[in-house]
C-alpha cells in the first residue's frame, strides 16, 4: 500500500503582511495536519510525525474520489463547534485521545471532524510533488468531490491583507501564502509563509523554572505558560541586561521554592504575545516582549 512517509512541507513565519504576486493565500485553521492515503480502496492516515491514526478516524475512511482512483492527500482535519460552526482545537485533541471503537463512535455523533484537502501529492501512479502547486490544486479540484467531511480548502489568489482581516473575524488563526510555482519538498521553505494573529497582553511574572530557565507567567492568579528569556533568541545586549538586572530584583522577592520552581512575590511584570488561550488558561506559543515597569 502507498504512504507518504517523507516530512510535511512547513511554511516560515512573517509578522509583516504584504500583497505579494506569484502567491495564493489559504486560511489558517485550527487543526491537525494530516495525509490520507488511499491505494486500491484501502485508507491510511498518518501524522506529520508519522504516526498511523486510521482507526481513530473511522469518518475519514471513504474518500470522495473517482471509483478506482488512488491518492495522497495533504490537509488539516479540524473539529467544528456545533454551536459557533468554527475549529474547536480543545475538542480535537479530546477526540484524538480516544481509542476505543464505542467510544470513538459515539463521539462521531456530536463532533464533527472536517477533512480540508490542500494539496494533492500522489495520483493514479504519478508523483506530483514536482509539479508547480497550482497545477496540484487544479487536479485537487478535479479529483476530490467536497461532501462535508472532506473538503477542498479555500484559497485566494490576491487580497491577502484582506483575508488576513477576515480570517480574524472569524476567530481563525491566521493564513498561509503559498507561491504558486512551488514544488512539494519536505521540511521549512519560503515559498509558504504563515501570517498569525497575535494577541498582546501583560503577564505577572510569578517565578522562574530553576531546570532550563523560564518565567512562569500567570494572568488573573493562574498559570498560563512558561516565558523563555528574551536574549535566548539572539536578542541585543540591552535586553539582556534588563534581564539580569529583572532577575536581581527577583531574589529579594522569593517567597518560596521547590524542587523545580523559585516562587516570587506579586511585582514583576512583562508584555507578551501569543497565538490564543486555552480553556485551562493557557496561552498557545507565548513570546517575550518586554519588561513592564
Amino acid at each position: 500500500m502507498i504512504a507518504y512517509d517523507s516530512g510535511p512541507m512547513l511554511p516560515i513565519s512573517c509578522d509583516e503582511l504584504k500583497e505579494h504576486t506569484g502567491f495564493l493565500y489559504e486560511p489558517h485553521l485550527r487543526g491537525k495536519r494530516l495525509f490520507v492515503s488511499l491505494f486500491r480502496g484501502q485508507v491510511r492516515i498518518t501524522t506529520s510525525l508519522g504516526n498511523e491514526v486510521t482507526s481513530l478516524l473511522p469518518e475519514l475512511h471513504h474518500v470522495p474520489v473517482p471509483y478506482g482512483c488512488d491518492v495522497i492527500l495533504d490537509g488539516e482535519a479540524v473539529l467544528l463547534n456545533q454551536a459557533a460552526g468554527l475549529p474547536d482545537y480543545e475538542g480535537l485533541m479530546e477526540r484524538f485521545r480516544l481509542h476505543k471503537p464505542a467510544k470513538i463512535r459515539e463521539a462521531m455523533k456530536h463532533q464533527r471532524i472536517v477533512y480540508y484537502a490542500f494539496d494533492l501529492l500522489y495520483a493514479n501512479g504519478q508523483d506530483l510533488r514536482e509539479e508547480p502547486l497550482a497545477s496540484r490544486k487544479e487536479q485537487l479540484m478535479q479529483l476530490l468531490t467536497a461532501n462535508g467531511t472532506y473538503e477542498r480548502m479555500p484559497w485566494a489568489e490576491s487580497r491577502g491583507p484582506e483575508l488576513f482581516e477576515a480570517a480574524k473575524q472569524h476567530g481563525l488563526d491566521g493564513i498561509i501564502a503559498k507561491r504558486k510555482d512551488s514544488s512539494y519538498a519536505s521540511g521549512l521553505s519560503d515559498s509558504w509563509v504563515r501570517f498569525r494573529h497575535r494577541q498582546e497582553t501583560i503577564v505577572e511574572l510569578a517565578g522562574w523554572r530553576k531546570r532550563s530557565f523560564a518565567w512562569k507567567a500567570e494572568l488573573g492568579g493562574e498559570h498560563a505558560g512558561l516565558l523563555e528569556p528574551p536574549f535566548t533568541s539572539g536578542s541585543h545586549q540591552y535586553q539582556k541586561q534588563q534581564h539580569e538586572e529583572h532577575l536581581q530584583l527577583a531574589a529579594g522577592m522569593i517567597r518560596s521554592e521547590d524542587r523545580h520552581y523559585v516562587y516570587l512575590q506579586p511585582g514583576l511584570r512583562a508584555r507578551i504575545r501569543y497565538d490564543r488561550q486555552l480553556s485551562s488558561g493557557l496561552l498557545i506559543k507565548p513570546k517575550f516582549m518586554e519588561y513592564v515597569t
